[in-house]
């Protein structure tokens, strides 16, 4: 079983603008932490673009691909032949607004 951690967070893209893009990344924690916020290791999961997003209507296809990833997993090709992936997530980082909108 592999273990994740999601982070996201929002960055305007012009400064007078309402619009901003928020990227949702995974972090694979059983990589060694030497690599594991490497860029060629980080999972873009999905980008929101336009006004700060409902954190619910942002996280909830990530929250489904998760189960799916944990409950079904995904064949990958390896020297031994087909291994299935499962994995689980570990940790969500959220600044505290977008906690409160998880918990209403």
């Amino acid at each position: 079983m592999h273990e994740a951690k999601w982070a996201t967070d929002g960055v305007a893209v012009f400064k007078s603008s309402i619009e901003s893009l928020w990227p949702v990344y995974l972090v694979v924690n059983n990589l060694p932490s030497s690599i594991r916020m490497n860029k060629e290791n980080m999972i873009l999961c999905c980008v929101w673009f336009g006004p700060k997003p409902s954190m619910k209507s942002l996280l909830k296809p990530v929250v489904e691909m998760l189960q799916s990833l944990h409950v079904a997993g995904i064949s990958i090709k390896v020297p031994e032949g087909m291994k299935t992936l499962r994995a689980i997530l570990l940790m969500v980082f959220l600044i505290l607004w977008q906690r409160h909108q998880l918990l209403i």
